[in-house]
């Protein structure tokens, strides 16, 4: 089971904090998918440094206090525990495709298809199994990067009721990503042996593809968590008929 811990969203997401939607935000009537498309391309990198007053987090970096990745059977099999890690780039998505299919705002689904140039991982870690025939033991600092990053995202959306008017709230995730090339730099993987942590690292970069096959579906999980409470926490702030036009 892939474990991911948020720290204070279920706070954020609570909190009542009265706010006018922002005026730098485009809205849109919610059959319009021309403009929804724009306005949500528009409004990525407005999130990426969040925004305090409402108590809201960024998501450039992307914070991940903790995520655990258990390991699986092929060759390629390790177990990861990743700490306080900053994950950067997220704000810099392109929307290639978008979809939002709604008759009412309650249970609409949306879908999209976005690339990433460079999403950049930083981050405590700790890390136990094989690489090929390469025995994997250490922890210290990795730093990751993929580029090339394509992606789709599949969100369903549920409506409630707060002090007599309608909100939303993302009630459903799935979200994959894949990478056109990872690099991966670990310090001390073979703990304590610089020479021998310095080859896994060459090993990790000749078999990046396996390597990124073995742990993606975590970091994605990881990912959609965070990013569906930072989603979630904004629109707790702002009714419906905030957001939309109808």
């Amino acid at each position: 089971m892939i474990v991911v811990k948020v720290l204070f969203f279920t706070v954020l997401v609570s909190s009542v904090i009265c706010a006018e939607f922002p005026s730098t935000f485009k809205r849109c009537n919610r059959a319009d998918q021309v403009c929804l498309k724009q306005a949500i391309q528009e409004a990525i990198p407005k999130f990426a440094k969040g925004f305090k007053s409402l108590g809201v987090p960024g998501i450039d970096p992307l914070t991940i206090p903790l995520m655990e990745i258990p390991g699986g059977n092929g060759a390629v099999k390790i177990s990861q525990k990743v700490t306080d890690g900053k994950l950067y780039g997220l704000s810099t998505a392109v929307i290639d495709d978008f979809i939002f299919d709604v008759i009412k705002v309650d249970n609409a689904k949306i879908a999209w298809n976005f690339h990433i140039p460079n999403i950049t991982l930083k981050a405590n870690y700790e890390m136990t199994g094989q690489i090929l025939v390469l025995p994997v033991k250490g922890k210290g600092v990795m730093n990751i990067l993929l580029e090339n990053v394509k992606g789709d995202e599949k969100i369903k959306v549920v409506t409630y009721t707060k002090n007599n008017l309608q909100y939303i709230k993302v009630n459903d995730t799935v979200l994959k990503m894949d990478a056109g090339h990872v690099t991966f730099n670990l310090d001390n993987v073979f703990d304590g042996n610089k020479q021998l942590s310095d080859q896994i690292n060459q090993v990790m970069n000749d078999n990046w593809s396996a390597v990124f096959d073995e742990i993606k579906d975590g970091y994605n999980d990881a990912i959609r968590t965070f990013m569906d409470h930072i989603v979630n926490s904004f629109f707790a702030k702002f009714a419906v008929s905030e957001i939309f036009l109808d």
